[in-house]
């Protein structure tokens, strides 16, 4: 069997991880790597990403887009969270608008994962690397008045929005990636959006 080799990446253990063509991953550390190609060159075709971008960037680019991963998914659950658990007299109005709002997120997130796939990067998967790298906070235990749930929403969107702008000038100015700049600032727009819709309770 041949495997097409369309990602490596090294993590800080010492170790390589190969994802394939079947999304197989294969992980080596970085000692046993060579001898794994020179033994087994015939079954293995490295894929490197080859689009105009130097590899460091690249990685400081994916690094970049797994922050706002992150950000990104602690919102939905926050989203869902909020959803399941509302209560009182404006309950349908939040009840839709909060549906609305995971349902993009869920599109959104999907979006970045695929971004940084399509960079050669690996996207983060667990709640464990979420919570790592997002700067929102959450709050387990608890659950606020349907107010203070678009208040807390409205904060989380604005800082989303202020790093995002960070994000959009390091990876054209900085990572030369006019590409994934242009893609963070159609996610901004829609985060601004979503941020004005629940300003209008405060108005």
């Amino acid at each position: 069997m041949k495997y097409v080799v369309e990602r490596y990446l090294m993590s800080g253990n010492n170790t390589l991880n190969l994802i394939t063509n079947g999304h197989d991953i294969i992980t080596l550390s970085t000692s046993s790597y060579s001898t794994f190609v020179s033994t087994s060159i015939q079954n293995i075709i490295i894929m490197k990403v080859d689009i105009g971008i130097s590899a460091a960037n690249l990685k400081k680019v994916c690094d970049n887009l797994n922050a706002v991963l992150a950000d990104g998914n602690v919102l939905y659950l926050k989203l869902r969270k909020f959803h399941w658990n509302l209560k009182g007299p404006d309950f349908m109005q939040f009840h839709r608008l909060f549906e609305e709002q995971y349902e993009a997120m869920e599109k959104a997130i999907d979006e970045v994962a695929e971004r940084i796939s399509t960079l050669g990067g690996m996207a983060i998967g667990t709640t464990i690397e979420f919570a790592e790298l997002s700067q929102l906070k959450e709050s387990p235990g608890t659950c606020p008045a349907p107010l203070e749930m678009a208040k807390e929403l409205l904060q989380d969107h604005e800082s989303i929005v202020k790093s995002l702008r960070t994000s959009i000038d390091d990876c054209e100015e900085k990572y030369e990636d006019k590409g994934t700049a242009d893609f963070l600032t159609g996610l901004m727009q829609d985060h601004e959006k979503m941020a004005w819709q629940l300003r209008q309770y405060f108005v």
